[in-house]
């Protein structure tokens, strides 16, 4: 992971106009727990490619791993507007949704995860989570 990240750091660094380059130091980062700097990254990735869905979806998984859920939720938002038959990001939009105690959105977002995805037990799992009101469970993005 390290020299990975050596690599894609240099990329970036001598890259700085490639939003491709950006991207995936950035989702090393991430990976890393470097959330502050995968942030930096991700948005540089959005202010180059401001129509890159991915870049969306990963901001706000990283935004929603430090605790900014109405940040995460704006990012998550635009990434479901760019790939609205993502059953993921309806996922992770939920989760945030949800933390911020907007559980009405939070259940629509996830009955359309399962509906994309009706084999997948995680949304199965968390839209029954939210249907118990969060009682003795956790939802996992």
């Amino acid at each position: 992971m390290e020299q990975a990240a050596a690599k894609l750091e240099e990329a970036a660094r001598l890259n700085p106009e490639d939003p491709l380059a950006q991207y995936n130091y950035a989702v090393v980062l991430m990976l890393q727990d470097n959330l502050d700097e995968a942030i930096s990254r991700f948005r540089t990735t959005l202010r180059l490619k401001p129509d890159d869905a991915n870049a969306y979806y990963s901001l706000g998984r990283a935004l929603l791993a430090k605790g900014s859920s109405a940040d995460a939720v704006a990012s998550l938002e635009a990434a479901a507007r760019l790939m609205p038959d993502d059953a993921r990001t309806h996922n992770v939009l939920a989760v945030a949704l949800a933390s911020l105690e907007d559980h009405s959105r939070a259940e629509k977002e996830l009955q359309d995860a399962h509906r994309l995805e009706p084999s997948n037990l995680l949304f199965e799992e968390n839209l029954h989570c939210l249907e118990k009101g969060l009682q003795g469970c956790l939802l996992i993005p």
